[in-house]
């Protein structure tokens, strides 16, 4: 019996989504919003960011970074699980994230329009955004996987399983700056400008993109990093990744609802949920 609470406990390592019963959900109807909001804040951030050098579009992107970290300031222990999926699920509190996304493509376009016009003058410029964009993902992976490592070296042994949201469980596995869902933001704005920069430079002859049309504005290594995403592989998983989401969403509601089903009907059944079960 208490082998099947172990499984049961686990079976998110198994079932990938199985953790929550809207498994990404949450997510996809939080962007489904943002959606709606998109015509109406195209203007403002064109207002904002068309016109701005490279030293105000980061500090502008820093500051609303920083707006964005805001409602997570205000959990802690005693509030965390009835906060913490409630400011992750309220499209208003990630219309920074969304802004972001969306200065990215600007300044990416406009970036463009002035290497074309500085090009079309015989002009070199003196500092281009793509030899950043080049070794742009490899810095981001280098300090996403460094933080897991890191993460993976303090984590407490007593921590066998997901905690969930409970405060005091959270807060001792994961540490207090976990509960900052925005946390990340500058890496993946950094990824997104990078991979994005990449593709626009490839396609600069306005015919099939190429090796050969990337490397003189984002250099080898970036023309490199762009043939690689190139691979069917990549473009695979791309074209998968809604389809994946979905897939997550349904596997984890199928799973919960058939546990809970067996549950009613054989209350005595090993597949009772865990907290049915007397403690280890």
């Amino acid at each position: 019996m208490y082998i099947y609470k172990y499984i049961y406990i686990h079976r998110y390592r198994f079932v990938p989504g199985s953790g929550y019963v809207n498994g990404p959900v949450w997510f996809i109807v939080t962007l489904f919003w943002l959606w709606v909001f998109f015509p109406y804040l195209l203007k403002p951030v064109k207002t904002v960011f068309a016109n701005c050098s490279w030293g105000d579009f980061l500090m502008k992107l820093g500051l609303l970074w920083l707006v964005s970290l805001l409602p997570w300031a205000i959990i802690d222990k005693t509030n965390l699980q009835a906060l913490r999926w409630g400011l992750r699920c309220f499209p208003v509190l990630r219309i920074p994230e969304f802004v972001i996304g969306m200065a990215i493509a600007i300044r990416v376009n406009k970036d463009k329009q002035e290497m074309d016009e500085m090009e079309s003058k015989g002009e070199q410029p003196r500092c281009r955004p793509g030899v950043v964009a080049g070794v742009g993902p490899i810095i981001a992976l280098i300090l996403a996987g460094s933080y897991y490592l890191w993460k993976l070296s303090i984590w407490p042994d007593d921590c066998a399983c997901l905690p969930g949201d409970m405060g005091e469980s959270f807060y001792h596995c994961f540490g207090w700056w976990e509960k900052f869902d925005t946390k990340f933001v500058p890496i993946s704005a950094l990824m997104i400008f990078s991979v994005t920069t990449l593709d626009v430079a490839a396609h600069r002859n306005d015919g099939q993109p190429t090796y050969d049309a990337a490397v003189p504005r984002v250099g080898q290594v970036g023309a490199c990093i762009w043939w690689c995403l190139c691979l069917e592989p990549f473009v695979t998983l791309g074209k998968w990744g809604l389809p994946i989401f979905l897939w997550q969403s349904a596997t984890s509601l199928i799973t919960q609802v058939t546990t809970y089903l067996i549950f009613l009907t054989f209350p005595f059944s090993p597949f009772t949920p865990p907290l049915i079960f007397p403690p280890l």
